[in-house]
């Protein structure tokens, strides 16, 4: 029996909301991070009738912490991604679907309110449409940076207070590299909330 990415987020939303009080919701969400950004993939040669193939569009993940170490400033989290290549476009683009399952960590870096992001996992493409690429599945790594928003920034001068105050939510920012087989290859720019 063979279980997709997208089920295993369904069924674990249904059961965040089968839980029942906000209270119970909130602790069940306490360290998780939901993200939302654009990756955009390098040139790859495809099959005919697509001999060269570059994946952009939206992608979509979830963060779930699996070790914490506050001293340090340093935690583990394995992390989900389903990225929808050519979703944004129609017409003559390069469509493909790419799921990402990853072990991250997210370090500190001392004095200048970023931290660096590193991971390891495992990655699968898998074409749509009329785009025609060797499907691969393969091992893969992401290096990064981020910041954690301590203001609403987004909204200017407007007094909004600090964002812990908006039910314990943090927002972050971060731009990262995936390095692996040609059809995972890129750049993402991601925006997310922390629970």
């Amino acid at each position: 029996m063979r279980v997709s990415y997208a089920s295993i987020c369904s069924f674990a939303l249904a059961s965040l909301i089968a839980t029942g009080s906000q209270a119970q919701i909130t602790k069940a969400l306490s360290g998780i991070s939901l993200r939302a950004g654009f990756f955009r993939g390098n040139n790859f040669n495809g099959l005919a009738p697509t001999p060269t193939v570059k994946l952009e569009g939206l992608q979509f993940g979830i963060d779930i912490p699996i070790y914490k170490v506050p001293v340090a400033g340093t935690s583990l989290s394995l992390s989900g991604t389903y990225f929808m290549g050519g979703g944004t476009r129609k017409g003559n683009d390069n469509d493909a679907n790419v799921y990402r399952l990853m072990a991250l960590t997210r370090s500190r870096i001392p004095t200048s309110g970023l931290y660096a992001i590193y991971g390891l996992g495992y990655a699968e493409a898998k074409t749509r449409g009329t785009t025609n690429f060797d499907t691969k599945r393969g091992f893969i790594q992401q290096i990064g940076i981020g910041k954690t928003l301590s203001k609403l920034d987004w909204l200017g001068n407007v007094p909004v207070g600090n964002v812990s105050q908006l039910s314990g939510a943090a927002p972050f920012i971060e731009l990262s590299y995936i390095n692996g087989k040609s059809q995972y290859k890129g750049y993402s720019l991601e925006l997310g909330v922390r629970f």
